[in-house]
């Protein structure tokens, strides 16, 4: 590298998402914190908020093997969040209900 030249990081680039959401337009999020287990005193992954999807399709019983399947992968996406106020603002920045 050339002593004159020097490489910017240019952060206030735009993201290609920006202002748009991540999530499908119907996507209805929940955010809880996590209580402890009923059959142990630890509180270890009780710490935080989490925010979860509600299922927007039924499940179904894939014919082949029986197994019970869904068209809708967004239930399983789970995100943790340090404090409530961060999961709401978070779900309201992403245009969730």
């Amino acid at each position: 590298m050339a002593s004159g030249s020097r490489v910017s990081n240019d952060n206030r680039r735009s993201h290609p998402c920006f202002g748009h959401s991540l999530f499908p337009e119907k996507a209805v999020a929940r955010i809880f914190k996590p209580s402890r287990s009923v059959t142990t005193s630890g509180t270890a992954w009780t710490k935080g908020w989490r925010l979860v999807f509600d299922r927007r399709s039924a499940p179904f019983i894939e014919p082949l093997m029986g197994y019970t399947g869904s068209a809708d992968t967004l239930t399983q996406v789970e995100l943790k969040f340090p404090t409530l106020e961060s999961a709401i603002r978070y779900a309201e920045g992403q245009g969730l209900s």
